[in-house]
């Protein structure tokens, strides 16, 4: 407890606070310890790595890099209870590594130069996704937005993804660049934040799907602005679209369910987290004098943040416009000022679900804008 006033004012339990009945109103706030070992735990998590790479002229426009990446990975985690965790969870009794792998990420780029400003790149790679402490330990946290508990599933697997992506890029300038792309990719044991059929709705947990892909195409321009008068030589803009279809297969067993009510019913839906198009944009100035802004918008479109089982339907983010504003100075002396005003539009966040044509709001709030002003000194200048 914490408070100004003698200990035998109060009087507590490990679970709140009472006042003592014999004290009348002492003013003050009363802090009790509730520390429950059941949701704390060590854990640490390793990583050791070697790369190798090797460039290979093939001809005079043609050049291939080929390397590969060796990761080992290791989570380790303890629990702090003695009885409830391990109830749950007994092959965690001491000091258990819940992950350990050992992978070869290859990769392969192929560059063609068409001209001098003009290239094409081929590119596959094998990256890795690793859950986070939050998603493998078997404890419960709580997410103030939504309202609901999070429990971590110790037997996630690691996500394996392998990549292809096909790009065209033209340079004007050496400062603008237009680029046309086109991507694949395809998952590995993927991890989903889902309800916990075990426990009430109000309980998320994460799990592994076996395989998902998605494809797209992004297209990205930056031009400077000089071409509209001299005025603007200082100011760059930038932007870029991508569109993506991604797809997972359902599980048999929930698939059979969802068609037991509805026969129709497709047995794939998009990945979890994926939205269908990202939009991104950036209004740049910089001068000799030491000052740089920017002004940045981002939206995403709808994607899934919890995925339901059964025949209910799973809850989308809706798309959030973002505008942040950025400037800083610097000075010959090494003195830096920043300052910063984020989330300008203030829109709203909202989660919703669908059924039978009607959209159901499940979390709606503003962000709220921020502002942020710094002073920083350069020790090298």
């Amino acid at each position: 407890y914490a408070y100004f006033f003698d200990d035998n004012l109060i009087q507590a339990t490990d679970g709140g606070f009472v006042k003592n009945p014999q004290t009348g109103n002492v003013e003050g706030v009363y802090v009790t310890n509730s520390f429950d070992p059941a949701n704390n735990y060590d854990a640490q998590q390793y990583v050791t790595a070697a790369y190798g790479m090797v460039e290979l002229p093939l001809s005079r426009k043609l050049r291939a890099i080929v390397g590969a990446r060796m990761e080992q990975t290791i989570v380790r985690l303890k629990t702090f209870d003695t009885l409830v965790a391990l109830m749950n969870f007994p092959f965690l009794d001491g000091e258990q590594d819940l992950l350990k792998e050992t992978d070869i990420l290859p990769s392969l780029n192929l560059n063609y130069d068409l001209t001098e400003r003009m290239k094409l790149r081929l590119a596959y790679t094998r990256t890795l996704a690793r859950p986070t402490f939050r998603e493998v330990a078997p404890f419960a946290s709580f997410d103030v937005d939504g309202g609901f508990l999070f429990i971590g599933n110790p037997n996630l697997e690691r996500t394996l993804v392998d990549n292809v992506d096909f790009r065209w890029e033209f340079y004007p300038k050496p400062s603008e660049m237009i680029s046309l792309s086109a991507f694949y990719k395809d998952f590995t044991n993927p991890i989903e934040r889902t309800f916990n059929p075990q426990a009430p709705n109000t309980v998320l947990t994460f799990s592994n799907v076996a395989q998902a892909s998605l494809y797209g195409a992004e297209v990205e321009v930056r031009k400077d602005l000089s071409f509209l008068g001299q005025f603007l030589s200082d100011f760059s803009l930038g932007a870029n679209f991508s569109y993506v279809i991604s797809e997972t297969d359902i599980e048999a067993d929930e698939l059979a369910l969802i068609r037991s009510l509805d026969p129709e019913a497709e047995g794939t839906r998009e990945m979890f987290g994926q939205a269908p198009w990202v939009v991104n944009g950036l209004l740049s100035y910089k001068n000799e004098g030491g000052t740089q802004a920017n002004l940045s918008f981002n939206m995403v479109g709808p994607r899934i943040t919890v995925v339901t089982r059964g025949a209910s339907p799973d809850y989308y983010q809706q798309p959030l416009p973002l505008m942040n504003f950025n400037v800083s100075q610097t000075f010959g002396n090494g003195f830096a000022v920043k300052a910063s005003a984020n989330n300008l539009l203030n829109g709203k966040y909202r989660e919703t679900a669908e059924y039978k044509g009607e959209e159901y709001s499940i979390i709606q709030y503003e962000l709220g804008r921020t502002f942020s002003l710094g002073l920083s000194y350069n020790l090298s200048k």
